[in-house]
């Protein structure tokens, strides 16, 4: 590396341009320009000898402000944390992180209970821990399916050694193809899939007539017989449509 430098000096110095050097030395032209400004500046190429032991910013006195920061407010942005105490951000969660012993956990949703809604989920575990004998629950849903791709913009990778330019892409439409399909299922069997005609949309008739009178009662008594058994459906608009 030092003879290198040297060389590139003593052509530098030679009045030969940077390009030169660089097809001359077979060096890139970084190299090249980053050793005459440091000769230039320094007036040599070596490595200038380092006053002293680098100061750390993980000082007891910047540890104990995290911590005061941290203590008034539990959510601080790291990124305000680094501009109002001057610490850069990485530093920031290193202290957080090996001198406090923190973790960063995401903020999860879940749903709020009233008193109301608390009072009705106690009355229907009531009427589940009553039909516990009862092991006959048919469960239903619908669900559309596109013949769409499924990807993901952010884990879906190619590994190649060039860009491709048909693999890497997925094609995409406003109305893309799909089917409506309504299933249930319960302890001892599936139940047979219920493909709704393509352009119908499932309303409150629909649903009564085409799914529950025509296949689900039908089905039901066939399957069940004279047994007690308990259906269930969420709160779509078209299932609980008075």
């Amino acid at each position: 590396m030092a003879n290198q430098r040297d060389s590139i000096i003593s052509l530098f110095l030679q009045k030969n341009s940077v390009r030169k050097i660089s097809t001359l030395l077979n060096v890139p032209k970084t190299t090249v320009q980053y050793t005459i400004k440091k000769f230039c500046n320094d007036g040599t190429t070596k490595n200038l000898q380092k006053s002293g032991i680098p100061r750390s910013v993980i000082t007891s006195k910047n540890i104990k402000m995290i911590k005061m920061w941290v203590h008034r407010n539990s959510r601080p942005p790291t990124r305000k944390l680094a501009r109002d105490t001057g610490i850069s951000k990485r530093t920031v969660r290193r202290i957080a992180k090996n001198k406090l012993g923190l973790k960063p956990y995401k903020i999860q949703k879940e749903q709020l209970l009233t008193e109301k809604t608390k009072k009705v989920r106690l009355e229907g575990c009531k009427l589940l821990l009553q039909w516990h004998a009862c092991p006959d629950i048919l469960f239903t849903d619908e669900k559309i399916f596109t013949i769409l791709a499924v990807h993901n913009h952010k884990n879906d990778r190619i590994w190649t050694t060039e860009s491709p330019l048909s693999d890497k892409l997925i094609t995409h439409s406003q109305h893309p193809q799909s089917v409506m399909v309504w299933a249930g299922i319960c302890a001892s069997v599936k139940k047979p899939l219920i493909f709704v005609d393509p352009g119908v949309k499932v309303n409150k008739d629909y649903y009564l007539r085409q799914i529950l009178q025509r296949v689900v009662k039908t089905w039901t008594n066939s399957h069940f017989g004279r047994r007690v058994w308990i259906f269930q459906q969420d709160s779509a608009p078209a299932h609980k449509a008075k």
